[in-house]
């Protein structure tokens, strides 16, 4: 993914040099970060999760298996007795994580919800970060009547980088404010779901639901 690195990074310094405020760049990079880097640390916690779960044996304090218990103890033993597997571990880790950003700078390897792009194609032509909604507005448009946006909405799909596709039965409540100009939202979210998670989706805090 060497290819998209290097736009990425040229992009960033386009960013950079077109920003007024140093502040709102770091802001949006920072935000940027958050999720380039929450989605790959999210991935093995829930494998990790579902092998704690999975594991057989009589349960330790009523919370963790046996078996999981004496893995920990023997890959703990390992990495503290072999620099040689720590090395490698560490060299596999961070390889991994460059690829797995990599891929969602170009969007390769079916991370489609991963678009990491800061530059994207709409209609043909490239649109530099976040469009404006001039850009995108539609003839459609015209007639909206903001009002009709209040109630409850229901996600059937995205695709968009800062969304886990780790979660299911999102939902925004939206209200107007009375000028008529903001909203108010409340937003509720479940997850880990079922096919993300089997053996311990129903362990997560949020698994019943989260506002």
């Amino acid at each position: 993914h060497s290819g998209a690195w290097a736009n990425f990074f040229q992009s960033l310094m386009e960013m950079k040099a077109n920003t007024e405020n140093p502040a709102d760049f770091w802001a949006a990079f920072n935000f940027w970060v958050f999720f380039a880097v929450g989605h790959p640390i999210l991935q093995p916690i829930l494998q990790i999760s579902d092998v704690l779960h999975g594991s057989p044996g009589p349960m330790v304090a009523d919370l963790v298996p046996v078996t999981f218990l004496l893995g920990n103890i023997v890959a703990i033993g390992a990495f503290a007795l072999s620099s040689e597997i720590r090395s490698a571990v560490n060299v596999f880790a961070l390889s991994a994580f460059i690829a797995y950003v990599g891929a969602g700078l170009d969007g390769k390897a079916g991370l489609g919800d991963y678009n990491l792009a800061l530059d994207d194609n709409y209609q043909g032509k490239v649109v530099h970060g976040c469009p404006t909604y001039e850009e995108v507005r539609q003839p459609s448009m015209a007639d909206f009547d903001l009002k009709k946006y209040q109630g409850m909405w229901y996600e059937h799909k995205f695709h968009d980088w800062t969304q886990f596709k780790e979660v299911y039965d999102t939902s925004l409540d939206i209200k107007l404010t009375p000028d008529g100009k903001g909203w108010i939202d409340d937003f509720g979210v479940k997850g880990p779901a079922p096919a993300s998670a089997r053996l311990s989706w129903d362990k997560s805090p949020v698994a019943n639901g989260a506002h």
